[in-house]
């Protein structure tokens, strides 16, 4: 694993990351010619340079994470033309079917100096769908970080690296206009529908450390609106509702995933695959108990 990733690392340009759709153990179970599957497909698009490409199924670091979502979600497209890593990334997202079998992915560049915005999920009594109440919550944060000593020393330090001399008032204002919230209905996992807010702001780190002190700061202060009303930060162990494990993205649950909504989608479907595995389950269970 540390020699793959050795390799990404020293050349990201000759690699890109193919994040399948519901990526884990139980799919390339499901799906034991998934490389072959993927590499046909994207042969299949004859597009100018594709004939030597791989694509390759990276070992997994711990081999006893053996849930059916377990990583690596990704496998590496390698000897991808130009022309093919620029289609790949232009549409990002492929979904297809081969004997019966549905397959998707998303094809994303290696860039280690990406960060996500998404910072927290927020629940409590002031959280509403309101939208003078989602403006009172966002004014309450960066009030509250406008004042934080610690917050303000990490955005001055930050930015001191990359940009001309300024203030640090004029850093710390212009860092908190990104800030957004956004109200989302989730269904939590006590099976009740309840709205969130999702805290989102333009990240200033510059590498991985400080993007993990500006999430620290952020969601380890308190924001009270007013003597009853308090939001509360849901951290990633605490939050409100199951993250989807199908395209793995920490801001929906999997019910709420976008890509099977979009229209003459040919991908794996979340709740059908649940069913089926389900059955699978029941119909190895009853197997067991009749050799008893």
């Amino acid at each position: 694993m540390e020699t793959t990733a050795g390799a990404v690392r020293a050349n990201p340009d000759k690699y890109l990351a193919l994040l399948v759709y519901g990526g884990g153990n139980k799919i390339k179970e499901e799906n034991p010619n998934l490389t072959s599957d993927i590499k046909d497909f994207l042969r299949g698009l004859t597009i100018a340079g594709n004939e030597r490409i791989r694509v390759v199924d990276p070992p997994k670091r711990d081999t006893d994470k053996r849930g059916e979502f377990a990583k690596p979600h990704i496998l590496l497209l390698h000897h991808g033309s130009p022309e093919l890593r620029a289609y790949l990334l232009w549409y990002q997202t492929f979904a297809f079917q081969t004997e019966g079998r549905k397959i998707a992915f998303s094809a994303l560049r290696f860039d280690a100096n990406v960060r996500p915005w998404f910072i927290t999920d927020i629940v409590g009594r002031a959280v509403s769908d309101d939208p003078e109440a989602i403006q009172e919550g966002l004014t309450t944060i960066t009030s509250a970080l406008a004042k934080d000593t610690d917050f303000r020393n990490h955005v001055d330090a930050c930015l001191a690296k990359v940009e001309n001399s300024r203030s640090i008032d004029e850093r710390v204002q212009d860092t908190l206009k990104s800030f957004e919230i956004h109200s989302m209905r989730v269904t939590n996992r006590e099976k009740k529908e309840i709205t969130i807010w999702q805290l989102f702001a333009d990240p200033i780190a510059n590498n991985g450390l400080e993007f993990k002190e500006w999430l620290r700061i952020i969601t380890s202060r308190r924001y009270i609106i007013d003597e009853i009303d308090e939001m509360f930060i849901r951290s990633k162990n605490l939050k409100p509702y199951d993250p989807c494990a199908f395209c793995k993205s920490e801001i929906h649950p999997e019910e709420q995933c976008p890509f099977p909504l979009v229209a003459d989608w040919k991908g794996p479907i979340p709740r059908e695959v649940r069913a089926e595995r389900a059955r699978a389950k029941e119909e190895a269970a009853a197997r067991d108990r009749t050799r008893e």
